[in-house]
């Protein structure tokens, strides 16, 4: 056939005669190509013949028809190859005359890339053009060859490619399609200011101290958008890239495996030659992690469902060294995020901040692109809005002395209650606020120096609707190990079932306490790829009694009550309170004695008689009752209200003030709890103080001895709260605790008894 001259750069166009093939053997062949393309694989895996033009196969085949055009050649002597299958390509390119250093495909504007794999010794990249460039650790030289595979939005597009050589300077333009020769679309534009290497450009190698022979990510911001640059070694060029049109730029190349251990200058230089230079020593071959098996590229930690306030938390493997890039896109393919991060000597990686599904997320489909610069990994998820409580902080993380916010929403104009716990499982402030109409709700709690840093835990409970809420203070947040049961009290032989949450797909291990703590049972267990999990437990042969359920992994735990066998008590029940004094949103601690291993229902009834509280709760093995279950409403009318304590026939009333809320400031101890490590706890709390003042707290006994002294840092709405830990040596008694600010005092008394 003779030449046909395409666009300016006279290429010559050489096809062999048409030929048609009866394909029965060949389906392996077919089907190699298409593992090629798999972007779960890691090595080039199929071995295309010089050229396959069309096959066949039999009318019920699942495959129908394969095509390329082979023969495609410029007159700097390079052949392209294409195999074509639906929406996958596997190009070929052959160089016979002129050493290349990098390859350049794009599509017409109704086609768009999916995903691309590359042999070994080259990276692939995705432009804001939409083009992708391969380029190469070392140059394609005379006679040499490479495949690349890509995947595109539609059969069949038709593949525009260009070639450049060490200098920048293209050498090779062509187009190939499935059934016929075409010209190429014009080349996306691409804005040529000649900016280059700026004042405040600034790169840096991942890892930080890389070997010899070693594949590296190079990263970078404040470069000329949209420009060509070349990375060095000292004076050996390794690769060439292109920014992006906000002049940052990801690229992975590899170090020449002849490159000396030593102290050496990575160079980024513009087509000017101006350059930035980073200069750090490299490692021997002698540190590098042995390959010995091909780790793939995998994804881990997305759950097809999501929801406003989420924090996705993305994780997976990949070669070890490896240096791994993540675009978060939305639902029409813009970017609207970028990480990157480096697997470990095992292959293992992580990203090193969670992704966070803000309030304003607008709901739809996201993705997000997972790429090691071999090959790329694309994942999906939806973001909904069937949660009914999304709160969320104003920052992942937050730096001791600065105040913790939220905000969010709920159902409106019903109370929201807000358990505030430090990374040590002590509960900070327990509050209730009331929704606005469209269900806005805002919560805030100030830090100080002092203050434990970790991961904070904010629980929003309304209408049986609950939620964690995780943020860190000094450091960025670990999601937790939680679990729940369905219910408290379980007959003999009953299934227990235990919910759990975690990060995704963690490893952990359910331990469960007897009546008489002793460990009886354990069981691990695997969460899903959301991060939840279940866990159905059989109770068949557990004796009555207190049961105490223990998860955890690593130093992380998490603890829960369940009890089974308990009856209705068939003896006298007494309860009490600890003051008769209450202001709304106030906690109630109930203390009391009924029959060993009882079950019984605390109600609390307003002043007109009706029910606005109830809970299950029971007594121990010694008989004893302590419940901190429920709270005074926030709405909640001053006036006489009494609390219920009933089990079968048997029940107890006790009467309690509720005061009106004023604007005098107030002191009270809202909770105090026990822990088996750190001893007893006091969470007290202070009211109508001076916005923002430090307020010093006071704790006296009988005798005027000053047992315990702190201060809290009063919140925007004059609101402070603080755990105090209990003296070992401080006998049972009464003891006096004041508050005071540069304005205001108050004062409450508080019954110790061990």
């Amino acid at each position: 056939m003779g030449k046909n001259i395409i666009e300016k750069h006279a290429l010559r166009i050489n096809m062999p005669s048409a030929r048609s093939y009866i394909v029965t053997a060949s389906l392996s062949v077919i089907l190699a190509a298409s593992i090629f393309l798999s972007v779960e694989s890691h090595a080039v895996q199929t071995y295309l013949p010089t050229y396959l033009q069309t096959s066949e196969f039999e009318p019920n085949s699942a495959i129908t028809k394969i095509s390329s055009h082979a023969g495609i050649q410029s007159d700097d002597g390079i052949n392209a190859k294409g195999v074509f299958f639906e929406k996958t390509s596997i190009i070929e390119f052959t160089n016979s005359n002129v050493a290349v250093s990098s390859f350049t495909f794009w599509l017409a504007k109704e086609y768009t890339f999916e995903s691309f794999k590359t042999e070994s010794g080259w990276t692939g990249k995705k432009t804001p053009e939409g083009t992708i460039i391969f380029t190469a650790a070392n140059q394609l030289n005379i006679g040499e060859s490479v495949k690349f595979g890509i995947k595109t939005s539609e059969s069949n597009p038709g593949v525009n490619w260009s070639a450049v050589d060490k200098n920048g300077n293209q050498v090779g333009i062509g187009k190939l399609v499935a059934d016929a020769l075409e010209e190429p679309e014009p080349h996306p534009i691409i804005d040529n200011i000649n900016d280059g290497v700026l004042a405040n450009s600034v790169f840096r190698i991942i890892p930080e101290k890389p070997n010899v022979g070693s594949t590296i990510r190079v990263t970078g911001d404040g470069f000329g958008h949209s420009q060509q640059f070349s990375l060095y070694i000292d004076t050996k060029k390794i690769g060439t890239f292109l920014t992006e049109e906000d002049g940052s730029f990801m690229t992975t190349v590899k170090i020449p495996d002849e490159q000396k251990a030593e102290r050496v200058s990575f160079m980024v230089i513009d087509t000017n030659g101006n350059e930035k230079k980073v200069s750090l020593r490299l490692g021997s071959t002698d540190n590098r992690v042995p390959e010995k098996e091909d780790i793939k590229l995998t994804i881990r930690g997305i759950p097809a469902i999501l929801h406003r306030g989420d924090l996705v938390e993305i994780s997976g493997t990949a070669q070890p060294g490896s240096a791994i890039t993540a675009l978060v896109k939305d639902s029409i393919g813009n970017t609207i995020n970028t990480r990157t991060t480096e697997t470990d000597s095992r292959g293992n990686w992580e990203l090193l901040e969670p992704i966070v599904i803000t309030l304003d997320t607008e709901f739809g489909g996201y993705s997000v692109e997972i790429s090691d610069g071999n090959e790329s990994i694309l994942r999906t998820w939806e973001v909904t809005s069937s949660k009914v409580i999304i709160i969320v902080p104003s920052k992942v993380m937050f730096d001791p002395g600065e105040t913790i916010k939220y905000s969010g929403t709920a159902l409106p104009n019903k109370p929201v209650e807000f358990e505030l716990q430090d990374p040590l499982g002590n509960t900070l402030v327990v509050e209730t606020y009331n929704t606005d109409g469209a269900g806005n709700v805002e919560f805030e709690h100030t830090t100080d120096h002092s203050s434990t840093e970790g991961t904070y835990t904010l629980i929003a409970t309304q209408n049986g609707h609950r939620e964690l809420i995780f943020t860190g203070l000094g450091q960025l947040p670990i999601i937790p190990i939680n679990l729940e049961f369905d219910k408290l009290n379980y007959k003999t032989g009953e299934t227990a079932v235990i919910s759990l949450t975690g990060e995704a797909s963690d490893a952990v291990s359910l331990l469960i306490i007897d009546p008489s703590d002793q460990p009886s049972q354990e069981i691990p267990i695997t969460l899903g790829s959301d991060g939840v999990g279940s866990y159905r437990l059989d109770l068949d042969g557990y004796r009555q009694g207190i049961y105490t359920a223990v998860i955890s992994k690593g130093s992380f735990k998490s603890t829960e009550i369940f009890t089974v066998g308990l009856k209705m008590s068939i003896g006298e029940i007494k309860i009490s309170t600890t003051k008769e004094d209450y202001k709304p949103g106030e906690q109630v601690l109930i203390l009391g004695t009924a029959d060993p291993n009882s079950q019984l229902n605390i109600i609390i009834y307003d002043p007109n008689e009706n029910e606005v509280a109830k809970n299950i709760t029971f007594s121990d093995k010694d008989g004893n009752i302590r419940d901190l279950s429920l709270s005074i409403p926030l709405d909640a009318e001053p006036g006489p209200w009494k609390i219920d304590g009933r089990s079968g026939a048997y029940f107890d009333t006790v009467e309690i003030n509720v005061t009106s809320v004023d604007e005098e400031m107030t002191v009270s101890v809202i909770r105090e709890e026990e822990f088996s490590d750190i001893g007893k706890h006091l969470h007290l709390e202070v009211r109508g103080a001076t916005p923002k003042q430090t307020i010093e707290v006071v704790i006296e006994s009988s005798n005027n001895e000053r047992i315990g002294w702190l201060e809290i840092k009063a919140t925007d709405q004059g609101k402070g709260a603080t755990p105090w830990p209990v003296p070992n040596h401080m006998e049972p008694g009464t003891y006096t605790i004041t508050a005071s600010d540069a304005f205001n005092s108050a004062q409450t008394t508080y019954e110790y008894d061990r």
